[in-house]
């Protein structure tokens, strides 16, 4: 019999955790470093994965997120923005991956925000950042449909990856989370303490990003309404649903402090290309304002009010 190799469900990881981080400033990546280091994230168990991108932006993040989900050694890969850190000791932060293993052993990716696409709800459980007010909820996690790249925790035995026809720096996560949950997995964000520096950048790469992922999943998808925690797609060739989309990214950025005038200018400029979308802000205003929206919303909290079977 010639030689073989058994293969079989259990992969056993060198590490706990691999931490993986685009790199345009080392001197940046040495504190966040040393931050993880403070919180416990020493070298036995911890690996540190980096992609220059200093000089120039060798890989994107769709290309950086799949090397470092092949080349990770470890049992969570953590995939982290310069100004993302933790705020919980590893100790606790297992504690919280073995309590979500409980609560449901199908997860695949973990954020600190992130939206439930049915009541485009946005949702941070302990999230940090500047000028951003704390949000309680009795629940530990909550089960979302996108996560915000500052941070993604993927489980390694899900065997993750993202697209190959996407590139740049933004929305690699809302493409990994919808990977996942086509394979069954689900994500979620969890109560725990992170601090996240910036409240990114909307501007006309941005955008334009956006229409290529709204392209790519309206070839495969059913007409729907995608949201992000900065922005909403359109996933239709209908023109009043991708007016409703650009009006609804309008609306979010109106008195958004956390976002510049030029910004607002550009998600307008955006919009008017849809010819629709002035009667689809009229329309939206109304939704707002007459209440059905939050009738809406407490509805499908109502039904989706009991947690998923523990293990």
């Amino acid at each position: 019999m010639k030689k073989f190799r058994l293969v079989g469900p259990r992969v056993i990881r060198e590490k706990r955790f691999s931490i993986c981080t685009m790199v345009n400033d080392w001197g940046r990546y040495r504190t966040l470093q040393e931050a993880w280091t403070k919180m416990g994230f020493e070298a036995g168990d911890c690996e540190y994965l980096a992609c220059d991108n200093v000089k120039n932006n060798l890989l994107d993040g769709y290309a950086a997120t799949r090397l470092f989900l092949e080349a990770a050694r470890g049992e969570y890969v953590i995939l982290t923005h310069l100004d993302s850190r933790p705020l919980e000791k590893k100790k606790t932060l297992l504690r919280i991956l073995r309590e979500l293993d409980a609560w449901d052993p199908r997860w695949a990716v973990l954020g600190n925000a992130g939206v439930e696409q049915a009541a485009l709800e946005f949702v941070t459980l302990g999230l940090r950042m500047p000028d951003y007010p704390q949000k309680k909820h009795p629940d530990p996690f909550r089960q979302v449909h996108a996560l915000d790249e500052n941070l993604l925790l993927v489980k390694a035995e899900a065997r993750l990856t993202v697209s190959h026809d996407l590139q740049g720096f933004h929305l690699y996560g809302l493409d990994l989370c919808d990977v996942a949950r086509r394979l069954g997995r689900t994500c979620y964000v969890a109560r725990m303490r992170w601090y996240h520096a910036s409240h990114g950048t909307l501007n006309e790469n941005f955008y334009r990003r956006v229409r290529e992922m709204e392209k790519k999943m309206t070839a495969y998808r059913r007409p729907k309404l995608w949201g992000t925690n900065c922005t909403f797609l359109a996933v239709s060739r209908s023109p009043f649903i991708r007016a409703w989309a650009r009006a609804r990214a309008c609306w979010l950025l109106r008195k958004n402090e956390h976002h510049t005038s030029s910004e607002r200018r550009e998600v307008w400029r955006t919009g008017r290309r849809e010819p629709l979308l002035f009667p689809a802000y009229a329309l939206l205003w109304l939704y707002k304002k007459t209440g059905l929206e939050k009738w809406r919303k407490v509805r499908l909290a109502r039904h989706n009010s009991s947690p998923p079977a523990h293990a």
